[in-house]
């Protein structure tokens, strides 16, 4: 019986650079798929995920004004014709994004509950240290102090607003809550019509994250407190906002199909022809901001 011959040198180095050919090709190809899966969650499929894009943007939208004083009503919601802008406290991906309390008799109470549907902690200094960053408002919602110190009842009926980690000198209010939401045409699925685009959301100078793609229109009009549709409109006059979306259901279809229509209280607007070769869905959702009615009786 022979000796066991043993591998060269040479024949484990080719081993090793086959490994790492395969290595890398399983890799690029699980990145890919990641891509592609982050592509196909941002497609409209069906009539469930219509659902629950609307409850998603339903609760963004109720939370403007969140937690912010008086000092910015003027800068608490504004809408060009291509993008929202507002401030809230409530969108910040903290974990205690959401929490306020009010100063009693000679503690606080709070019934609120953070962004993830978690109850708040029982008082300000029961958060970590670290992560201690407060607004502290009077009774009338006006600014008294911006701190990460340890936050005290100076005051019955003050209110302290959770603002988040603040990591550095640089963050700032109201400038790191402005909140934008936007469309945009760059980096869309090939499943998607011409000219579509993807709404996306941008928190201060965070990066921006998309929401949902294959948009054909998005839009958003004021309503006043007399139930009236307005494309500009003085805030103390503000009830809420109504959400226009037009957009896309699956991928092209072999035939054409009339095209759905806003109502007269989104409006109107121009369309691709071949838009005819996709299902489209149109949400029309009125929305009231109950954080800026209050500000103004």
């Amino acid at each position: 019986m022979g000796k066991n011959k043993g591998y060269s040198l040479l024949e484990l180095l080719v081993v090793i650079g086959l490994i790492s050919i395969l290595g890398v090709g399983i890799m690029s190809a699980y990145y890919g798929l990641l891509k592609s899966e982050r592509k196909e969650r941002l497609l409209i499929k069906s009539e469930a995920d219509v659902q629950a894009l609307v409850g998603q943007l339903k609760k963004i939208f109720s939370a403007i004004g969140y937690g912010v004083p008086v000092d910015y009503f003027s800068q608490s919601i504004s809408y060009d014709g291509t993008a929202l802008r507002f401030l809230s406290t409530f969108v910040r991906q903290h974990k205690y994004a959401g929490c306020w309390w009010v100063c009693g008799m000679s503690n606080f109470t709070s019934t609120a509950k953070t962004r993830f549907a978690n109850d708040c902690p029982a008082s300000p200094s029961d958060i970590p240290s670290s992560d201690r960053w407060f607004l502290v408002m009077n009774s009338y919602r006006s600014t008294k102090s911006l701190g990460t110190n340890n936050v005290t009842c100076e005051t019955q009926g003050d209110v302290i607003v959770y603002l988040g980690k603040k990591e550095s000198s640089n963050a700032n209010f109201p400038a790191d809550f402005l909140t934008r939401i936007y469309l945009d045409s760059t980096n869309l699925p090939a499943e998607c019509a011409p000219d579509t685009k993807t709404v996306y959301i941008q928190v201060g100078s965070d990066p921006s994250q998309p929401l949902v793609s294959c948009v054909g229109d998005f839009r958003i009009r004021y309503i006043d407190k007399k139930g009236n549709y307005w494309d500009n409109l003085e805030l103390s006059s503000l009830w809420g906002i109504r959400l226009c979306l037009f957009i896309q259901i699956g991928g092209r279809r072999e035939s054409q199909e009339d095209l759905p229509q806003y109502s007269e209280k989104c409006g109107n607007f121009t369309f691709n022809d071949t838009w005819k070769y996709y299902r489209w869905k149109i949400i029309e959702e009125d929305i009231p901001l109950y954080n800026l009615i209050n500000w103004v009786q």
